[in-house]
């Protein structure tokens, strides 16, 4: 590993990387720190605008489009500190040799002298490395004991000086690293649960379909093993007696759904409208595979005289580009 004075964050990194190294430092004596160090040491860098305010979709997405192989493993259930756009700041760095990383974190008293993470939860891909390089790495600050992650032979890495834990696993021929440094918020428990829970990111969708009635609809899709993550939006004419018509829209988040056989769906749900119409009622369904899917929607309001119906329409997903690293 490189030391603190060695970090270079030049050779065409993003600006945001040298913001990153003093930040890495000021977490110094940390799993995290000590992570975030060696992600430097390896070539590691800040996608462009990853910085904490970073949404899990946006994050996800830009990791799908690398298309690594093997498919990158991520986090999809997070302990509820950690859970909800408002508490998930999500920051994604990548490097050389395939290897990335994804911090979770909720910062408490924001904008004050005391503003600090209380749970962070940082997942590492090591690459090909070997549990006794990693333990090298760590030092003599840190013990280890052997364990099962996700059904395969690990370490449970502990410090002996710092509230520091993690886990460390071989998967897919690549060496995983799962830490902490805020036990208080983040037990052991949790991280063993967050591990558990974790699927390979199979692909990043968008689709798009202008109606009939010049309406746009849009679909972002992001796939997994078991599950697909889905946001819509939506335009409708609507009808109202004795008056214009107004155009109404709407958007929603589903969250990750199951997948049965590629197959997907939503029963009929609330979504919250404009202040000066009503909500809307949603029903969807489709299918995706790594080639590509299908999102049927199909959406009705009414507030007062006014009533407002789209669908059902179909959505073709397409699969994001590969991205390619500017040299």
């Amino acid at each position: 590993m490189r030391s603190p004075g060695d970090l270079d964050c030049s050779r065409g990194r993003p600006p945001a990387c040298s913001r990153r190294a003093t930040w890495t430092l000021a977490l110094s004596g940390s799993v995290a720190a000590s992570a975030l160090l060696a992600a430097l040491a390896l070539g590691m860098w800040l996608c462009p605008g990853a910085r904490a305010g970073g949404d899990m979709l946006g994050e996800y997405t830009r990791l799908a489009q690398e298309q690594r192989t093997p498919a990158p493993l991520v986090p999809l259930l997070l302990p509820a500190i950690l859970s909800g756009e408002k508490y998930t700041p999500v920051t994604l760095l990548t490097g050389a040799r395939g290897i990335y990383e994804l911090d979770f974190e909720h910062i408490a008293d924001v904008n004050t002298s005391r503003e600090h993470a209380d749970a962070l939860i940082v997942l590492q891909d090591l690459g090909s490395g070997s549990f006794a390089s990693r333990r090298r790495e760590l030092g003599i600050s840190y013990t280890s004991s052997p364990t099962r992650v996700r059904g395969h032979s690990g370490l449970a890495v502990r410090g002996l000086f710092s509230p520091d834990r993690g886990l460390l696993w071989r998967e897919d021929g690549r060496l995983y690293e799962l830490a902490t440094h805020t036990p208080r918020t983040i037990s052991a428990s949790r991280l063993r649960a967050v591990a558990s829970g974790m699927q390979h990111l199979l692909g990043a969708y968008t689709a798009q379909l202008i109606a009939a009635d010049g309406g746009a609809q849009e679909a972002e899709a992001l796939l997994t093993d078991r599950m697909i993550d889905l946001n819509v939006t939506w335009d409708a004419r609507c009808s109202l007696p004795g008056g214009e018509p107004p155009d109404r829209g709407a958007a929603a988040s589903l969250g990750w759904l199951p997948l049965a056989g590629g197959a997907f769906s939503r029963s009929p749900f609330t979504v919250a409208g404009v202040p000066t119409g009503g909500p809307w009622t949603l029903a969807l369904s489709g299918s995706a595979s790594q080639a590509g899917g299908s999102v049927t929607l199909q959406a009705s309001s009414m507030a007062g005289a006014e009533s407002c119906a789209i669908g059902p329409l179909t959505l073709q997903l397409r699969r994001l580009p590969k991205l390619v690293k500017a040299t």
